[in-house]
């Protein structure tokens, strides 16, 4: 009769016989939580901004017409924004003016884009219909 090998014989509490030596991980079976985040797509940019947002950080109200805009830049939409920006930085006139920049920067890449898809909304409308 043939010895048996060693995939034959039940292992024992006592012996230890795994693929892996002690204190090595399997990287390939497991997914941590960086692998899980660097297989998805990344979400879609704000329309104003232009940096990736998620649903959660999305602006609920823009988020309503389809529109995505992070919560940071929404606020910059709302009828008493630039008052309180002034009212609070009025003092500091280095800060109001860093606050006005940014809403203009917000403002001009939000009408860049809008000019941009302009030129082709007939095309787009076409494709959707």
């Amino acid at each position: 009769m043939d010895a048996a090998s060693s995939d034959d014989i039940p292992s024992t509490g006592g012996s230890n016989h795994s693929n892996s030596f002690e204190g090595e991980s399997n990287s390939n079976t497991k997914t941590t939580p960086r692998k899980i985040f660097l297989q998805k797509p990344p979400p879609p940019p704000c329309l104003t901004c232009g940096h990736p947002v998620c649903k959660k950080h999305q602006s609920s109200t823009f988020s309503t017409s389809s529109i995505r805009i992070c919560e940071p830049c929404a606020k910059q939409f709302e009828l008493d924004f630039l008052v309180d920006v002034i009212t609070t930085t009025a003092s500091n006139t280095a800060e109001c003016r860093k606050k006005v920049n940014q809403m203009v920067d917000c403002y001009d890449r939000a009408k860049l884009l809008l000019l941009f898809t302009s030129q082709y909304t007939e095309q787009i409308a076409e494709a959707l219909e």
